[in-house]
């Protein structure tokens, strides 16, 4: 085997370790940022666009189409990319492969996965990133992206994994992303995204994380969440939530964490909740409405230690 073809494959599986153990931290867990210098022009123009194609050539290079390297060209325009944390390979290596975050499979020859994760990106997201249309992962959680997630984001068919969280992303949650039927992981999480959930996201049957947390979206539709029957990790806290906790949640079989903290929820726990024998993270603290004793089951979880409970803040009785 070529000493490039083995680097590739190397390289792929070192990025999958790296993806493979951020999964396994706390679900939702907060990024402590590094402190990185501001990024002043938030959105490229297109003359710069043109100014970049002047000095590289998406028709000569090696590895992928030269319709994604152009979406990448444009990522990396439109996000500041001169002033990243690290921005080796871009723009300089022919073969876009070799760019930093970037990663193809070593049996074809496409973009799967865009990792540029506390980098310094600054701006918006350009509607040109549809071009990487054999994307499978796109992770650039901790940055400093802001305006709208682009609506094109429903062409990326092949899409399993977005992470977009600790941004400043505003706007809704595309509606088009319900048509994503690959879509496993969605963390959108720590943004200023205002909508409440679009309709299609109960379209999404096969989603098993869902981090909203710390997005001002009000209350969630019940009967929506009821319909993501695979969730294993589910975040809604500090979404401005006012009411009961709707007993849709306890049909939520495959639920190992469920965070619910920071919001008004009041009431007693649902008892629907003591058909949740996965889970292993439950948070509920600061709801000072929440009131009354815990489901017998969820106690029996905390005893024998499989829950880690937090209640702190809320006048539940404790187990």
């Amino acid at each position: 085997m070529k000493s490039s073809a083995k680097n590739r494959i190397y390289r792929h599986i070192r990025t999958l370790v790296l993806f493979l153990f951020l999964l396994m931290q706390a679900a939702c867990a907060p990024i402590t940022p590094v402190p990185t210098a501001t990024v002043d022009q938030p959105v490229v123009a297109a003359t710069t666009m043109r100014a970049i194609s002047a000095t590289f050539d998406c028709d000569l290079v090696t590895s992928i189409t030269p319709d994604e390297c152009r979406g990448l060209v444009a990522l990396y325009a439109a996000t500041g990319g001169a002033n990243w944390n690290n921005n080796d390979g871009w723009l300089t290596d022919m073969n876009p492969c070799e760019w930093k975050g970037v990663d193809c499979l070593p049996d074809h020859e496409h973009v799967t996965l865009v990792s540029l994760v506390q980098n310094n990106l600054g701006g918006t997201l350009p509607n040109e990133i549809m071009r990487l249309q054999w994307l499978r992962v796109l992770l650039l959680p901790a940055n400093s992206l802001s305006g709208p997630i682009p609506n094109v984001m429903g062409e990326l068919k092949d899409l399993e994994t977005i992470h977009l969280s600790h941004n400043s992303f505003t706007g809704p949650i595309p509606e088009s992303l319900g048509g994503l039927g690959k879509l496993t992981d969605i963390d959108l999480s720590r943004n200023q995204l205002n909508v409440p959930l679009p309709s299609s996201l109960g379209d999404m049957v096969q989603l098993e994380l869902l981090c909203l947390g710390s997005n001002p979206l009000g209350a969630p539709d019940p009967m929506l969440l009821r319909k993501l029957r695979n969730l294993e990790t589910l975040g809604l806290d500090g979404i401005g939530w006012s009411g009961e906790i709707p007993v849709q949640l306890g049909f939520l079989r495959r639920l190992t964490h469920l965070d619910l903290s920071n919001n008004e929820l009041t009431g007693r726990i649902p008892f629907m909740f003591a058909g949740l024998e996965s889970l292993t993270f439950l948070a509920l603290s600061q709801n000072t409405g929440l009131t009354g004793a815990l489901p017998v089951q969820i106690c029996s979880l905390v005893a024998n230690g499989q829950l880690d409970l937090l209640i702190s803040g809320t006048g539940i009785t404790a187990c």
